[in-house]
């Protein structure tokens, strides 16, 4: 019998990726965990409001053109702007 069990062990595989998560409502509390499950797994945001999946879309377009704006600035040689922690005390 424990040659069966140690046989069954050898042939189960480690789980490495995460299973898709779908969120139903995508309002003030379904966005942000959509949000924070996205970030490790597979997402599907479900809304009834077309006008608020539109909306989404559209800020995500525009989000992600700006962050490619952002990009190509900071490729072209653009320098940080130093924060309190990167000046020094008088």
């Amino acid at each position: 019998m424990p040659e069966v069990l140690e046989k069954q062990e050898d042939k189960i595989e480690p789980v490495t990726t995460l299973p898709a998560v779908a969120v139903v409502g995508l309002g003030y509390v379904g966005l942000p965990v959509a949000v924070a499950f996205a970030r490790g797994r597979a997402t599907i945001g479900y809304d009834l409001s077309r006008k608020r999946i539109e909306s989404l879309r559209h800020q995500v377009a525009a989000l992600a053109e700006r962050l490619e704006e952002l990009e190509s600035k900071t490729d072209a040689g653009a320098q940080p702007v130093p924060g309190k922690r990167d000046r020094q005390a008088v």
